[in-house]
């Protein structure tokens, strides 16, 4: 909740979202599964479009909110994104 306080919090999030998904798509088709990839990247492009659209305010309302319902799966999740991180350098390298 901390980082969503702070004034780069916003355009951040959208930036990173931006960039990592028109890096799926450019590179999905080097990887073993590029159709999964390549639709990975457009979600991840389409969630940063959102988070422009929605502007600042509500997008930190939306964090903290979730932050505070979510507190208890951050856990699991984090663990989850471990194991998926894991795959994506995976199914690079294996191409």
């Amino acid at each position: 909740m901390t980082f969503s306080k702070k004034t780069y919090f916003h355009w951040f999030e959208i930036i990173s979202r931006l960039v990592t998904g028109c890096v799926f798509v450019f590179y999905s088709q080097v990887t073993v599964y590029p159709q999964l990839i390549v639709s990975i990247g457009y979600l991840l492009i389409a969630v940063g479009l959102g988070l422009a659209i929605i502007g600042s305010v509500k997008h930190r309302q939306f964090a903290v909110w979730s932050a505070q319902k979510f507190k208890s799966t951050f856990r699991p999740a984090g663990f989850g994104s471990f194991l998926f991180g894991g795959f994506l350098i995976y199914i690079i390298t294996v191409s």
